[in-house]
């Protein structure tokens, strides 16, 4: 039994090789083809998947260094920053602030509650000397170019 089905497998396989060749074909070679040409395509959409994930990847890098930059930049202008821009940041926190105050005590108004307006009061006292304070130190504080005009102003002076 197992020769005669090991002939039918040798037949059918030669069966098989042959007819390829009856009609003008080599046995084999159109599928070799065509796997070549879907592997070329797969390898190719690879290429491109990959091409893409790359583009992405550097994008992504520029934002965060944007980003960073842009960090750091903030950091520099706050540290470095002119009086003027000072200023403004306090008054627009001192504007918030007081913003948020007006409306905690409209909301004790409707309600009545006196404890709680009274806080509100004092926390606004609170608040207004906080200001002048920052505000004094702005005004009063001497930039370091300023202390650079007068000592080379001193030196000048000395010299003549």
């Amino acid at each position: 039994m197992k020769k005669t089905f090991l002939m039918y497998v040798v037949m059918l396989l030669a069966f098989l090789l042959m007819m390829p060749a009856a009609y003008g074909k080599q046995g084999g070679s159109d599928k070799k083809e065509q796997m070549q040409k879907g592997k070329q395509k797969q390898v190719s959409q690879m290429k491109e998947q990959h091409n893409k994930n790359q583009k992405k990847v550097k994008e992504d890098k520029n934002e965060k260094k944007q980003g960073v930059q842009v960090k750091k930049q903030k950091r520099v202008e706050k540290k470095s920053g002119s009086k003027e821009k000072k200023k403004i940041l306090e008054e627009n926190k001192h504007i918030k602030r007081l913003a948020k105050m007006d409306r905690i005590e409209a909301l004790a108004k409707e309600k009545n509650n006196t404890v709680l307006l009274e806080k509100v009061q004092k926390m606004r006292d609170l608040e207004n000397k906080r200001y002048k304070k920052v505000l004094q130190k702005l005004t009063s504080k001497k930039t370091n170019e300023e202390t650079i005009n007068k000592s080379e102003e001193k030196e000048q002076v000395k010299g003549e």
